[in-house]
């Protein structure tokens, strides 16, 4: 169950479950605090992928704080999202994405420019707390660490994913995919230019 609540600082606040998504004190001093520690992670052109949109506040703390980051919250819950949409007029929609399946997930206009380039995945804490599975598992497909995240990331990339060997993406299996895993799938060809090329986007991908 959710509930709106208002915090002493009088800004309202969600709960789901009991479990507040801000600070019930003073959430936007909160998320001032959180935005400051996640800006100075954010590389120049790197993009911000939130996990958990929770009341918002810090999502459009961050956006204020990093006006030339892409920065995208992705969230579980439509009622969730819907609320801290309402309650920061700054969001617009695009800003919140709500989808659990990764193959539609990937279809989303704002993922795809996120995960298209450079970005940090960000966990938010409180929405961490309230939906732990959800969070592991988005970290897990941002990570990319399983062939089917692999897969979905590059699919993003059309042009990179053109110049895969089939081959080489069935030798992957199933098993948890690793740099060192990839060595071994590509070294031997890296010479080549457009090889190069791919090597750098697969270190990237594989957190």
């Amino acid at each position: 169950m959710i509930t709106i609540e208002t915090s002493r600082a009088g800004v309202p606040i969600l709960k789901v479950e009991g479990r507040a998504l801000a600070s019930t004190f003073d959430p936007l001093k909160e998320a001032a605090s959180w935005a400051q520690s996640v800006e100075a992670t954010l590389a120049p052109g790197t993009a911000a992928v939130i996990l958990g949109a929770g009341c918002g506040y810090h999502v459009a703390a961050l956006k204020l704080l990093c006006p030339r980051s892409l920065v995208v919250a992705l969230e579980p819950s439509r009622e969730v999202a819907d609320r801290a949409l309402e309650f920061n007029p700054s969001l617009k929609d695009e800003d919140v994405v709500v989808e659990t399946d990764l193959l539609r997930l990937t279809e989303q206009p704002r993922v795809r420019d996120a995960l298209g380039g450079v970005f940090v995945p960000v966990r938010h804490g409180p929405s961490a707390h309230v939906s732990p599975q959800w969070t592991e598992s988005m970290a897990a497909f941002l990570a990319a660490r399983d062939k089917l995240s692999f897969l979905l990331q590059l699919r993003m990339r059309p042009d990179l994913f053109a110049l895969l060997d089939p081959a080489k993406i069935e030798a992957l299996g199933n098993e948890a995919i690793s740099i060192k895993t990839l060595q071994k799938l590509f070294k031997d060809t890296s010479a080549a230019s457009h090889e190069r090329r791919l090597w750098r986007v697969l270190e990237e991908l594989v957190l």
